[in-house]
């Protein structure tokens, strides 16, 4: 049923600017009431359906178009004519929005504005459109969505999780589940979802998924902020089936989110828009002045302008949706130290100039964290500059905290990379001093930092995979032994120190593959190297006591108290100093190609018996392992013999590059 009722309420059409043809009646009966839909329209952007249901069918377009003379609608849905828009005038003001209802328009139908701005006529997709066909100049359309049709069955995790036992895989939906020839899916990734479940894994950090441009090319290239990526990956309503399916199985969705940087070229929606580029603004409107719009890695958005950043621009209500529409869990926002400055965070050079402070950055950040409280946030910042001290502080009027969670800590990274190729002894002063501590950064709080093994950062160029950069292997041949035990070293550390652990997409399976937006998992490793995949599992239980009695790991204390320079064994306790000698966990590790005797001593924190929960070494995971060392599930009790400062101690053989949990039982 059609009918050309208005359904923007509390808005004043004035003059029609452009001639209305070939389209719907782009007037209203002087009766006609304009409540009917208002509810539905109030305050949206974009293209917006009329209620599913309702006595009429129809599509609302709204657009922030400041400077132009004249916008117009063309789609499908006018045999792609143009439809004329209206000035939204509030009270006799114009707010510099332009709406107009084209009744008969339905969901589907691909559509473009035409602008008259600055002297130029020219025809832009919708920045606000959550569908597109793909990322193009010529030939690329926004497509009427409506955001309420998805049915959803669990729109959040169906297990809480809380912070302590965050445990995040990054995914790449593009290599996650794909082939040699075609890009994964959200419905391919739905299929394996039960592996990651399997796992133990309890939240999915997705790669963005907002539409780029190019095929199967870098995603943190967004053409489209408000669009889920379509001619790859599926869509919004597939995303929506995604995170459903997640959520169903106890797993909680982060979403990776870029407002460092946006695509500045004619294939973005938001590039040059109303034909505004100028030597002033290079980039056009939605992105920054010529002195600050250039970052490291590319354009940078406007966060002074009240229609971009601040607490109700367009950035915000894009998060806002994210939250209402999809039901994400949480956000990692990309690359903060070129929010907050406009030189990664101060530090170095870009376009060969310094850095500069963008305090309308700050209170971006600051507006979007407030009002989310129960939401993970998680930083990128990487930088080093004075600012990041802030990030994972609490939100303070006056003060620069942004109020995040956790923030990247790319340490571990950095120093798996560099001390574990060869066959070398892990140095005890980089673990020490760089991994089991908490960062500078992070203010003393475990928490404050995610770690990881390796990250998409990491993985940018062929054979970065840490289990090749341990053999230098550049052919692909299958992993040496000293390989397969350091790269499991590496795991166990991650899963043992303080912090919340990340596994990028590939690692509990030695998959060789790298962030080269590809290249797909090789997912016939997970049965050839199904031991690392149980080491994994075995790891992931321990870190979140799920039946191993380890509770200390999830603690937020750690004390790190042997040491030993000639052996290369290090100890650590994870516990809770206000519950002392309740939950403590024991984790020995021997960073040396040699096995120690089994008379080796260590110091205990507590008296009792202890189990031995882990053993890396165990042939379990790998049939060339050595066994060395106590079996897992044994049990001992704690000698009333002085060592490492405390009253306890026992002897046990550690395996060479293996790492050992002892938990109190």
């Amino acid at each position: 049923m059609q009918h050309p009722l208005p359904r923007i309420a509390s808005l004043l059409f004035a003059t029609c600017v452009l001639s209305c043809s070939s389209g719907a009646s782009s007037t209203a009966p002087a009766d006609a009431s304009p409540s009917t839909y208002s509810t539905k329209s109030a305050g949206m952007l974009g293209n917006i359906p009329y209620p599913a249901g309702g006595p009429y069918t129809g599509v609302t377009f709204r657009v922030w178009a400041p400077t132009a003379t004249a916008v117009s609608a063309t789609g499908q849905f006018n045999s792609w004519g143009k439809t004329a828009m209206y000035k939204e005038t509030p009270g006799g003001v114009w707010n510099n929005y332009w709406s107009i209802d084209i009744p008969g328009a339905t969901t589907g139908q691909q559509y473009q504005y035409t602008i008259l701005a600055n002297g130029s006529t020219a025809n832009f997709r919708d920045p606000n459109a959550r569908l597109v066909t793909h990322a193009a100049y010529i030939g690329g359309n926004s497509i009427t969505y409506d955001p309420q049709k998805y049915s959803w069955a669990h729109t959040s995790a169906t297990t809480t999780t809380s912070l302590n036992k965050l445990i995040i895989y990054e995914m790449h939906i593009g290599t996650f589940n794909a082939t040699a020839g075609s890009s994964g899916t959200f419905q391919s990734a739905i299929n394996d979802l039960p592996l990651i479940q399997n796992l133990g894994f309890n939240a999915i950090e997705l790669i963005p998924i907002t539409q780029f441009d190019g095929v199967r090319t870098n995603p943190y290239n967004l053409t489209d902020p408000y669009a889920v990526d379509n001619d790859e990956y599926g869509g919004p309503d597939n995303l929506k089936a995604f995170i459903d399916a997640a959520h169903a199985k106890g797993i909680s969705i982060i979403l990776d989110v870029v407002h460092s940087i946006w695509k500045a070229s004619h294939d973005s929606s938001v590039y040059n828009w109303e034909s505004s580029d100028s030597s002033g603004y290079p980039d056009g409107e939605y992105f920054y002045d010529s002195t600050r719009f250039i970052g490291h890695f590319g354009s940078r958005p406007n966060y002074s302008s009240s229609a971009i950043g601040f607490s109700s621009g367009y950035i915000a209500n894009e998060m806002n949706m994210w939250v209402n529409e999809y039901h994400v869990d949480g956000f990692r926002w990309d690359s903060i130290g070129n929010i907050y400055n406009t030189c990664s965070g101060g530090i170095g050079k870009c376009q060969g100039k310094s850095g500069v402070s963008l305090p309308d950055g700050v209170s971006l950040i600051q507006n979007i964290n407030s009002t989310q409280p129960g939401l993970f946030k998680i930083a990128e910042d990487i930088t080093g500059g004075s600012q990041e001290q802030y990030d994972t502080l609490p939100l303070s009027l006056g003060q620069p905290n942004l109020g995040f969670d956790s923030q990247w800590n790319a340490s571990p990274a950095h120093f798996f990379a560099k001390d574990m190729p060869g066959t070398g002894a892990f140095p005890i002063a980089d673990l020490t001093q760089h991994i089991l501590v908490p960062f500078y950064f992070s203010n003393g709080v475990g928490l404050h930092e995610t770690n990881y093994v390796q990250s998409h950062n990491e993985l940018t160029t062929p054979n970065s995979r840490l289990i090749e950069l341990i053999d230098n292997n550049t052919t692909g041949a299958p992993p040496s032994l000293i390989a397969l035990k350091k790269d499991a070293l590496a795991a166990s550390i991650l899963f043992t120190t303080i912090g919340i652990p990340m596994v990028y997409q590939g690692d509990e399976f030695l998959d060789y593959s790298t962030f080269d937006f590809k290249t797909p998992l090789t997912w016939s490793n997970a049965i050839t190297y199904s031991g690392i995949v149980a080491l994994y599992r075995k790891l992931i239980a321990a870190r979140v006591n799920n039946g191993t009695g380890t509770p200390g790991l999830s603690d937020p204390n750690i004390n790190v108290f042997h040491k030993d320079s000639t052996s290369d064994v290090v100890a650590w306790d994870r516990y809770n100093l206000a519950s002392s000698c309740t939950d403590d966990v024991v984790v020995v590790a021997n960073l040396n190609i040699a096995n120690t005797g089994s008379g080796y001593t260590i110091g205990l924190p507590c008296p009792g018996l202890w189990k031995v929960v882990f053993n890396s070494d165990n042939t379990t995971y790998n049939s060339q392992f050595g066994n060395i060392g106590p079996t897992e599930g044994s049990t001992f009790t704690a000698a009333k013999i002085d060592h490492d400062g405390y009253s306890y101690s026992t002897s046990l053989a550690i395996g060479k590059f293996s790492l050992i949990i002892l938990a109190k039982d």
